[in-house]
């Protein structure tokens, strides 16, 4: 009887160990700065991309010039996202233009029209409060 009952429990312990499941720690891959933006840049523009980070490395400017064989000067598509909010601020293509980081937070845009009289537009956008600021 005692061996009865020892082999009952020892048959109740063994079962129940054997359903514990036994859980394994996947690590969830975190993309660096640099990844996240690519992978927009890469959905946007294939290749041919230039990437520029602020100072903080909070916010990423992506640009692409191309130019059309009648046009003299190439111009620039540009986009700016966030990488803590993995989000997309502001997408703009310029004429002839140029884009650049004017401080940590404010982009700056040039659009230069192509005719003889030769004119250009300015603005800047701040990428952290998502506004135009007036000059």
């Amino acid at each position: 009887m005692l061996i009865k009952n020892l082999t009952l429990i020892f048959l109740v312990v063994f079962s129940m160990n054997a359903c514990v499941c036994h859980k394994t720690k996947t690590q969830i891959p975190t993309d660096s700065p640099e990844q996240i933006v690519n992978k927009y840049a890469q959905q946007k523009y294939v290749d041919d991309f230039k990437i520029d980070f602020n100072n903080t490395q909070e916010y990423a400017l992506v640009y692409k010039r191309f130019k059309k064989f009648s046009e003299i000067v190439p111009n620039i598509s540009y986009f700016v996202v966030s990488i803590s909010e993995n989000q997309l601020i502001i997408e703009d293509t310029l004429k002839a233009g140029n884009v650049y980081w004017l401080n940590d937070y404010a982009i700056r845009a040039i659009i230069r029209e192509q005719k003889a009289e030769s004119r250009q537009r300015i603005y800047t956008f701040d990428v952290k409060r998502s506004e135009y600021i007036l000059d």
